[in-house]
């Protein structure tokens, strides 16, 4: 009588193969199975990563505030660039400041909705005399916007040009 186990001997390679392709599948789709199956689905829940009284933001939002920043630098570098090329001269005593770390955008972000809280508002045409003293008036507001399409379109950034310009008007 033949050994139960010459079955597994004859065909060892074929049975290899098929556990190695399981394992694999497994592997990649083990956790999305596992979180679906106890119902968490795709959603996730973004940790709270600061509060206060009037407040809080989660790591998504935090992103987002990053993202806002970092396109308004760049803009606002492009803007300085094209003021130059004009044979003008930036103010950079203006300037944005960059963030360097979560806690300087979030302190910008608390400090705007503070003011906001005490009635303080930036209005549109503060944000235009900013921009306009900022490029020594050299670049007009439709060539701003024009800017700010182009920037935005290269980047293929999830953000408007009035994103853009409600950030400067957060870091007035």
């Amino acid at each position: 009588m033949a050994s139960p186990f010459a079955a597994f001997r004859r065909n060892q390679r074929l049975m290899l193969a098929i556990f190695g392709i399981i394992c694999m599948i497994v592997f990649v789709v083990g956790s999305f199975l596992d979180d679906l199956l106890r119902g968490q689905g795709t959603t996730q829940r973004d940790e709270v990563v600061v509060t206060w009284a009037g407040g809080s933001v989660d790591e998504q939002q935090l992103n987002y505030y990053w993202s806002r920043h970092t396109l308004t630098l760049q803009f606002m570098n492009m803007l300085a660039q094209e003021t130059i090329q004009r044979k003008g001269t930036p103010r950079f005593d203006m300037r944005i400041e960059p963030a360097q770390r979560d806690d300087d955008i979030l302190d910008k972000l608390i400090l705007a909705k503070k003011a906001e809280e005490m009635g303080i508002v930036v209005s549109d045409q503060a944000v235009s005399d900013y921009l306009a003293k900022f490029c020594d008036e050299q670049v007009a507001p439709a060539e701003q916007q024009r800017m700010v399409n182009e920037l935005l379109a290269d980047r293929r950034a999830r953000l408007s040009s009035d994103q853009i310009f409600e950030q400067i008007r957060m870091e007035i």
